[in-house]
């Protein structure tokens, strides 16, 4: 089951995992509260009917009420699960031998209704949000380990707040029968760390990307075709909201008046306000938010570093993208991209969160990108490691170990 928009994100990487998962014979399907008409019907949108769109919206706005008694809260993404649907009855969960929950926050599955889906269940963690109070990143709070409250997402100095609450019914609504699937090395150890998923088998796959999509283009053709100088180096980032504080874009820019003096072009993707549109060299390239894949890969392809300078990631699904066209990347030791970027081989991670280091390891990689085969080295890991087919087979294992 998966929430939003199956084209991005979290919950591309859910439907890409469904495709693998037909392809090898197994019978899939996916329940979302997308409404995009897909060739796929094997994807089910519990939103089909106009009615049920007016009830999805009204959902998403009762999730900001109990967030109100805290107006001083800083601008990170909370959600409290409370007021999702109950899906016990859907035609899918009656049929269905497991079902996989991926991002159902918000608006698709109530967290109470968990145990009373009566089904074997495994959930993928896409984020932090399944074992914390509300949070989907904790940054440097570590209060899921024994109990949220005092929220520093809420603003809140109560010890017992929204956030103890919500991790309270989160730990009643949890069957311990139930399989946890971390999409990188660093969010399973949280879970295990977790107060709600200390007692629950907990096991890694990382997530994939569709290699059929995401291959080398000409780097000199890719430039031109972008209206950029094929002769100068390109350095390319970028996220759904940049200025969204986990992203880390503020740490980059710590660091951009560099890329003028040094002849180096910036290319953004993604949303950019103009306070963080107004921090970036004149000549920057922002394309906004992309949805045409070919037009991402000729961007990943046309770059000679990745940079994602993220101050936590689940998995980091842009540096493997980057990397399958064949683009080595930088970003910080640390979380998801510890998983992905092999230091000195594919890419370069630098010292959480050093600005400085970020960028000295912009500068090795643009040093060393010609002759060092890093582009190379980062396709083959892509090819080798996070395909849907490879993800497929070992989550069939995990279902399997279910109906034992």
């Amino acid at each position: 089951m998966i929430a939003g928009d199956l084209t991005v994100g979290a919950h591309l990487g859910a439907h890409l995992l469904h495709k693998g998962l037909v392809k090898i014979g197994v019978d899939s399907w996916v329940l979302t509260t997308d409404v995009s008409e897909f060739l796929d019907e094997r994807v089910v949108s519990v939103r089909s009917e106009r009615w049920k769109q007016h009830l999805g919206r009204w959902r998403r706005r009762a999730e900001e009420f109990p967030r109100l008694i805290y107006p001083g809260r800083p601008k990170t993404t909370f959600s409290t699960g409370l007021f999702g649907g109950s899906l016990r009855n859907h035609p899918l969960i009656r049929s269905a031998d497991v079902v996989n929950l991926h991002w159902v926050a918000r608006d698709l599955l109530r967290v109470t209704e968990i145990r009373r889906l009566n089904k074997p269940i495994v959930w993928t963690l896409r984020d932090m949000w399944p074992f914390t109070g509300g949070c989907h990143y904790s940054l440097d709070c570590f209060a899921w380990r024994q109990g949220c409250g005092s929220c520093p997402q809420l603003s809140s100095s109560w010890e017992f707040d929204l956030s103890t609450l919500l991790q309270s019914i989160k730990r009643s609504a949890i069957p311990d029968s139930m399989i946890c699937v971390g999409i990188s090395s660093w969010i399973s150890a949280c879970a295990a760390e977790s107060s709600i998923f200390s007692k629950n088998k907990i096991v890694t796959i990382p997530n994939c990307v569709d290699l059929d999509v995401y291959f080398p283009e000409s780097k000199r053709e890719s430039k031109t075709d972008l209206g950029l100088d094929p002769n100068v180096p390109v350095v390319l980032l970028g996220a759904a909201h940049v200025d969204d504080y986990y992203k880390g874009f503020d740490l980059f820019l710590a660091g951009v008046d560099n890329l003028v003096r040094e002849k180096a072009q910036v290319v953004v993707f993604g949303e950019v306000p103009p306070s963080v549109r107004s921090a970036l060299p004149e000549s920057a390239l922002c394309t906004g938010f992309i949805r045409d894949s070919g037009l991402m890969r000729k961007l990943y392809s046309s770059a000679d570093v990745f940079v994602a300078p993220s101050r936590q990631e689940a998995f980091g699904k842009t540096l493997v993208e980057a990397m399958a066209c064949a683009t080595p990347v930088v970003g910080f030791g640390v979380s998801g991209p510890m998983d992905i970027v092999v230091h000195g081989q594919t890419g370069y991670l630098a010292k959480p969160f050093s600005s400085g280091e970020l960028w000295e390891g912009i500068w090795w990689v643009l040093e060393n990108t010609g002759s060092s085969g890093l582009g190379i080295a980062a396709r083959r890991r892509a090819l080798e490691e996070y395909s849907p087919e490879q993800a497929a087979y070992r989550y069939r294992d995990v279902y399997e170990s279910l109906l034992v």
